[in-house]
């Protein structure tokens, strides 16, 4: 079996055990946001199963319609959502909002006059966006007290597998049409990099989840 394909798999597992493990510690998280990301990775699995219906099938545009205008829009929105919902003043729940705004204007102004090219960009405008709420969330905990219980918090998890995924794939998906044109090897090398980034991702996602506590727990 291609190395390619078996990354593939492992991915699948990986998304699978992380939504399991969402749900599994379903009434842990009572009144939190993270009751709703279970639902999300239970979307991405499903996702995942009609990405491949229709690559099996040969449904390229139903694919492509389903990935470009469903999603990935879901995946920066789930993370606006989450980063709203933690928020712990009027500052903290504006930024999101804005940046969900500043994505929804890019995601068109792509659609609408980019033409092919609109998926690049306002992938990448949406990946810069989550970088900023990320790194702004990781300064903010570096110098509280609750850095004495970081490994509890289950945001600390979820933001270092999408730190790990969005900043090392930025450059791919940025350039995706360019590397796959002009430098077709190194893009099929850093494919293999992407997967693997995306399976350590849902891996942190699932350790998030089995391992971290409610803040009322250890605050």
């Amino acid at each position: 079996m291609h190395a390619y394909k078996i990354l593939l798999y492992i991915l699948y597992t990986a998304e699978l055990t992380a939504c399991i493990c969402g749900f599994a510690s379903w009434y842990k998280w009572k009144g939190s946001p993270w009751r709703w990301f279970s639902f999300y990775l239970l979307f991405i699995v499903l996702s995942e199963a009609f990405g491949e219906y229709t690559y099996r099938y040969k449904l390229s545009d139903a694919r492509d319609f389903f990935f470009n205008y469903i999603n990935i829009p879901a995946q920066f929105f789930i993370a606006f959502y989450i980063f709203y919902r933690v928020g712990e003043n009027k500052t903290a729940r504006v930024l999101p909002l804005i940046c969900a705004g500043i994505y929804i204007t890019s995601w068109l102004a792509n659609k609408l006059y980019l033409g092919q090219q609109w998926y690049s960009l306002s992938y990448t405008t949406g990946n810069l966006l989550l970088l900023v709420l990320i790194l702004r969330f990781l300064l903010a905990l570096a110098s509280s007290k609750e850095i004495l219980n970081f490994k509890r918090n289950i945001l600390f998890w979820i933001c270092t597998g999408w730190m790990l995924y969005y900043l090392g794939t930025l450059p791919y998906y940025g350039l995706r049409n360019t590397l796959a044109e002009k430098y077709y090897d190194l893009f099929v090398s850093y494919s293999y990099v992407v997967q693997t980034l995306n399976i350590t991702m849902y891996l942190l996602f699932s350790v998030g989840f089995l391992w971290s506590k409610p803040r009322s727990a250890y605050s």
